[in-house]
């Protein structure tokens, strides 16, 4: 079974540089990468806060600090991810810039990388087509904040090999997370657990529920109860708050006896 120890992050925004903090934290090499170079300062400003606010909280040392940012390099050239065992694409949630940054991403790395999608919505198996070996596609769905919340599912492709899966499970288990594998069906395990739930959230708020400031409430205690609440997620929350009746079509239709 293949190793993976140098990993690359593509996109340093909330989600892609938490991702990175923590397989640093964890002891991997790190490349930290987006589309300019004042994009990348950005996102390693982040995880310079996150862990400078954990030595203070002494929830680590400042030798632990400093060896996880000794571990991450930031980078505005894909070509640099050629040297990566693992490549974890973080961007935002758009079907099309995806497709254009694998088919970049597969004429820079060996078949040997390993291509991961941190997507919440989109099928593997079709992001998979946009690479020329669809056999090392595979998802990887990290919940906010990744350097703090354990959980990860881990979705193979139809066409993701055994050993792929293999490397991202040792991985996974390697890089302090908790890991559940799912089905290519849209939403995956906890999304697919979470709308329904905001569906029925929805009407027993009424019309007092419905407002921004109850809504800001029920946002701050998913944020500090169930970290898994990305920043889509909390948009959905307020879509389905806001709404005056809530999606019935999300749910199965009621069978009635004749």
């Amino acid at each position: 079974m293949r190793t993976i120890k140098t990993v690359g992050v593509v996109g340093a925004g909330t989600m892609g540089a938490a991702i990175a903090q923590k397989f640093a934290q964890e002891g991997f090499t790190v490349l930290l990468a987006d589309r300019d170079q004042a994009s990348v300062e950005k996102g390693l400003g982040h995880i310079r806060t996150m862990l400078a606010q954990g030595v203070e909280r002494k929830v680590f040392s400042e030798a632990l600090m400093n060896g996880a940012l000794a571990r991450i390099t930031g980078t505005a050239d894909l070509q640099d991810m050629k040297g990566c065992d693992l490549v974890v694409e973080a961007i935002f949630e758009d079907r099309d810039a995806k497709a254009q940054l694998f088919r970049t991403l597969d004429g820079i790395v060996p078949p040997t990388t390993i291509l991961a999608t941190n997507t919440s919505s989109f099928s593997i198996t079709e992001l998979a087509t946009f690479a020329s070996h669809p056999e090392r596609f595979i998802g990887l769905h990290y919940f906010y904040h990744a350097a703090k919340n354990r959980l990860v599912e881990i979705i193979p492709g139809a066409h993701t090999s055994p050993e792929v899966f293999d490397a991202v499970r040792a991985f996974c288990d390697r890089s302090g997370k908790d890991a559940i594998t799912c089905k290519d069906a849209n939403g995956f395990v906890v999304n697919r657990y979470f709308v329904p739930w905001l569906n029925e959230a929805a009407p027993a708020g009424g019309r007092r529920g419905r407002h921004p400031h109850h809504r800001r409430r029920v946002h701050a205690h998913l944020r500090d109860r169930h970290g898994a609440v990305r920043a889509d997620e909390r948009h959905r929350c307020s879509h389905f708050l806001s709404r005056p009746t809530h999606v019935g079509s999300l749910r199965p239709p009621v069978r009635r006896e004749q």
